[in-house]
């Protein structure tokens, strides 16, 4: 029952047609929601079977896990047979008790050490230096709101500057957790920065500038950024395309939205920038086609 109910809800028309990046949030909040209930857990990959002209080339294989509790995998490759465990907890204690009661069965047993590739998470040293630089920037956003409560300028720098500061502390942070991602932290800045810009342009009285202005402008900048990126890095097609299709889409649909609800006061930029969008998307569809196709049926499942 269980698995029908996740399949209705993958067939479904409508959730279908959201962004993997909004179902993998939601797939996190569930699996937050579901660790309560689960202290350990046991994974039986059984055995491996690969081509006959590569097993001479292979010792054994190894399945490792990201998991919020203490999980066993096993698997097995010839006549190997692997466990591997993997724990949020630097515990070794459950592992050596298991390796114990093999060797009092009289069963031989190899220890071996997993050598995993280098990760993109931030080092100790890095995380050292962000939380200073974050603990500077709370610091002068409080002095500020402190200095406005009690001198109350006429002109409201203080404010400003406050502000000034969340902007710059959240553009950062996008930046030093993305980095490693280029073309996904383009389209974090876009996402993110516009929206910022909307709150500024709603703070300060509405001007339209965010929406006259600076969503096209944004958009059509993170095009090319993206294109830019693609191409010194070499990037395969699959790999910047997704990320492409994301911005341009964004690009249109947000900017003709807001002219269709005449909540943009100067048309001309923002037109041109949706025009922008609309021809690089038709260009995607003539030209990359195929490539096209895989990605919306792999990372928005239509």
């Amino acid at each position: 029952a269980h698995i029908s109910e996740l399949l209705a809800l993958e067939l479904h028309p409508i959730l279908r047609l959201a962004p993997l990046e909004l179902k993998n949030l939601c797939i996190q909040a569930g699996a937050k929601y579901s660790e309560k209930n689960t202290t350990a857990i046991f994974s039986n990959m059984s055995a491996v079977k690969i081509h006959a002209s590569y097993v001479p080339y292979i010792e054994r294989f190894g399945v490792y896990t990201n998991t919020p509790k203490f999980e066993l995998c096993l698997c097995s490759f010839q006549d190997k047979l692997s466990f591997a465990f993997t724990s949020r907890y630097d515990t070794v204690n459950i592992e050596r008790n298991f390796y114990r009661l093999l060797k009092e069965q009289g069963i031989a047993s190899e220890k071996v050490k997993p050598e995993f590739p280098k990760t993109d998470e931030p080092s100790e040293q890095e995380m050292k230096v962000y939380k200073i630089y974050s603990f500077l920037c709370i610091a002068i956003v409080a002095a500020m709101l402190v200095t406005e409560y009690n001198f109350h300028p006429r002109i409201r720098w203080t404010l400003f500057t406050a502000g000034g500061v969340v902007t710059m502390w959240i553009a950062s942070s996008i930046g030093f957790f993305k980095r490693y991602n280029l073309l996904k932290n383009a389209m974090w800045q876009l996402f993110i920065g516009t929206i910022i810009c909307f709150i500024w342009d709603a703070l300060t009285g509405w001007h339209s500038w965010s929406v006259d202005f600076v969503l096209p402008i944004m958009s059509v900048s993170t095009l090319a950024a993206m294109f830019v990126i693609a191409k010194v890095r070499k990037c395969p097609v699959r790999e910047y395309l997704i990320y492409e299709i994301m911005a341009a889409g964004y690009g249109l649909i947000l900017p003709g939205i807001l002219l269709l609800c005449k909540v943009v006061k100067s048309p001309t930029v923002s037109m041109f920038g949706a025009l922008i969008c609309f021809l690089f998307l038709v260009a995607v569809i003539l030209f990359k086609g195929r490539e096209f196709k895989e990605e919306m049926q792999k990372n928005l499942h239509v």
